[in-house]
Formats: C-alpha cells, structure tokens, sequence
C-alpha cells in the first residue's frame, strides 16, 4: 500500500475549501466557465456522500437517451431445442450463518433462489456451467423486468482452462465444447430464465459481451460479442420463452487471415473491432448488404505487434471520438480516430490488466494498472497541439 502522506487536509475543520480545485481543471480540461461550473456541482453532491448517492439527487447529471431506433436488422436462425449437456443438472450448493442462524440453499440447472435466506437483497441463480461474460441489457427508462445474457461454458474449469477451441488464433468449430447464451430475467429478488440458446459448433463462447445500441422492433435486443470461431457476431434475442440452437447469427463480422479478439461500439451504426495480429477495423452495422458475412472495413490501422485484448471507445470531446487499445503484450495506447496519423499514437503509462472505463461527465479514464491500484488519466491537456493526445495521469492504492 502506498505510504505517501495525505495533502491538502486541515485537522480540526470539517469544511475545508480545495484552493487547487480550479487550477487543475484548467489544466486538465482548459478554460471553460460553463464547464467549471458543471463540474462544481458535480463534484459538491459526490462530496456531500460517504457512498453513492440516490439517483433522484444525481439524475441532473445523468441523462440517458432512448437508444435509437434502427428500421431493419437481420433475423438470426434457429432449431427448436438444446443438447443434453446444456440441461445436465450441474447441482450447487450455498451454506451461509448469521446470528447463529444457518441457511443452506441446494439448486441444479435452471434454478434459482431469493438471497433473503442470506440477509441479502438479489438474487442467486444456477446457469449449468461456468459464466465467461455477463451484459445487463441497458434501458432508458423503467422496466418491468431487467434482463442480463450470459455466454457459458458447460464444462468443468478444469477441462475448459486449456481447450484447443479457446485459443486465441483459433478459427475452427466443433462439438467438443457445449456453450450458451443464456437471458435470465430479474425483478423484486427473483431471476429467470428468459431464453437458452445452444451456440456449440456454430459460433461458440465469447469472454466479452454487449447489447447492440440500437432499438429493433419485435425483439428484446441484439448480443453482440467476438466468439472463439474467430468472428464478431450479432444475435437478435426474442421476447419468447424457449430453448432453441443457434444455426446462423443475425450478422457476422469476419476479418481475414486473423481472429476479431475485441470490439467496442463507436456509435449505433459502426462498431470498432480489434484483431490478434494488432489492427484495429471500423465496420458498419448493421451491414449495408444481405450476405453471410462482412469481410470489409471502412478503414484499418496496425497498432501493436501483438493481440488487442481490449478496446474503449468513446468521445472525449464533443465530435472527436478517441479508441484506447489494450494489448496482449505491455503497452496500451490512445488513437485519435478522425485524426489519426500512421505510427502516431499516444501510449498510455501504466497498462491495465481489464478494460478501462470511461467517466463521460469527467472526461477521465479508470484503469486497474495493477492488483492493488487504481489509475485515471486525462487524455488531452489544452496546451498540447491538435495532432496529439497528452496523457496526464495520477494513481491511488
């Protein structure tokens, strides 16, 4: 842990005025009295909180927009029914004790149970097999049901960890490893599964999911993810119950003589991919064309000699969208899209072991640098020139 003394605290007052408060926002984000004001406020009600603060006193601060509404995407296909292995009973068992009161909890595939027996407000369900990436479907305004897709594998840890169909450059498909997408459903401490669809032999797993940021008439939404066939692949989820096998994704992203190992939305019609040899690709979706698959990008650009483990996209200033690249080596840099030159990009300090986040209201990054550390950076400071991103950074442990 870090022994640096705390600065900046007076002992004896409880309200205290941070002098420097100005200064470093005009370093970090240049001189913008409106925005200062903004951030003021912002940072007075987060002040006021030894934790999160109801929404109701945030929602000035937060304001999500209706997704977009998109006239047409393709339907995904599907068989009726799953095999054996997405049913087995993969039985759990939960034992908990609170004030000399014990509880035990016993579930198989497909159950579920409150977590009342635990004191504890939620819910706990059993899915069949060891979840690899989870996405609650993001929504605008109240619902009466909150939804999350799962992709599971069905097997044991132990006969997962090192399968040949889970490698990295891996671009072949077989049975030799049941997956799933699950959509378990979730309202007033009670989860249920919604929809389970057999993915084995057809697209597979994928460690990294995200709803689509469009609204598709008829359908609760669309799973995007890259999978371990060496695609990025769209699933359009109905509204129905059921347990289906998928036979063909709604769209596919192919990038040849490589695998997509990452991906991050720029908007609502272009998703950014990244690949195992290093490149990053923007694609339109969905595609323009009716076809099995997408095999051109808009454009493409070499990052890195190695992987890209992850990607963020996001604007860190109104029209000017920036990509951060985690690589599977030891760097991770930052790319001006709209104003990127060939071998000019800014790398970034410490290198996350997870994907980084992104605080739209701050304008700052939050990378986990390290096991006991947490890093944020500001990408540009307003004295750098237009062609360049600074990174300016700071850590706590």
């Amino acid at each position: 842990m870090s022994t640096a003394k705390p600065r900046g605290v007076l002992v004896g007052r409880t309200n205290t005025r941070d002098v420097s408060f100005k200064s470093r926002l005009r370093y970090a984000y240049g001189c913008d009295p409106e925005y200062y004001d903004e951030v003021l406020a912002y940072k007075g009600r987060f002040e006021s909180c030894i934790a999160i603060p109801p929404v109701a006193a945030v929602e000035k601060f937060l304001s999500p927009e209706p997704l977009p509404d998109a006239d047409f995407f393709p339907d995904s296909e599907f068989t009726e029914g799953v095999r054996d292995q997405l049913l087995a009973e993969w039985p759990l068992s939960f034992t908990a004790e609170r004030d000399d009161n014990t509880a035990k909890v016993d579930l198989t595939n497909g159950d579920s149970a409150s977590m009342d027996v635990f004191g504890r407000v939620g819910a706990i369900a059993d899915v069949g097999g060891s979840i690899v990436a989870l996405r609650w479907l993001p929504t605008s305004e109240p619902a009466e049901y909150e939804y999350v897709a799962l992709s599971v594998v069905h097997a044991p840890i132990a006969e997962s960890l090192n399968h040949e169909r889970l490698g990295l450059f891996n671009q072949e498909m077989d049975d030799s490893l049941a997956t799933s997408i699950q959509v378990w459903r979730y309202r007033d401490g009670e989860l249920t599964r919604h929809l389970l669809i057999d993915t084995t032999g057809v697209v597979g797993v994928t460690n990294y999911l995200e709803w689509l940021p469009l609204s598709v008439p008829g359908c609760l939404g669309v799973v995007c993810g890259c999978f371990n066939d060496g695609n990025w692949h769209a699933i359009k989820i109905s509204r129905d119950y059921g347990q289906v096998s998928l036979t063909k994704s709604s769209m596919t992203i192919t990038v040849p003589d490589t695998t997509i190992t990452s991906f991050s939305f720029r908007n609502s019609s272009h998703v950014i991919v990244g690949t195992a040899t290093g490149h990053i690709a923007q694609f339109e979706v969905p595609a323009p064309v009716d076809s099995d698959g997408v095999t051109e990008p808009q454009w493409m650009v070499h990052l890195f000699k190695t992987a890209i483990d992850s990607l963020l996209v996001n604007a860190s200033e109104p029209g000017k969208d920036v990509v951060v690249a985690n690589s599977s080596g030891s760097t991770m840099c930052a790319v001006e899209l709209d104003n990127y030159v060939v071998g000019q990009s800014t790398a970034f300090a410490p290198k996350t072991w997870l994907r980084p986040s992104y605080n739209p209201k701050l304008r700052l990054y939050l990378v986990a640098s390290a096991l006991d550390t947490l890093s944020y950076m500001f990408l540009r400071a307003p004295t750098e020139s237009i062609n360049s991103l600074a990174i300016s950074s700071s850590s706590t442990t």
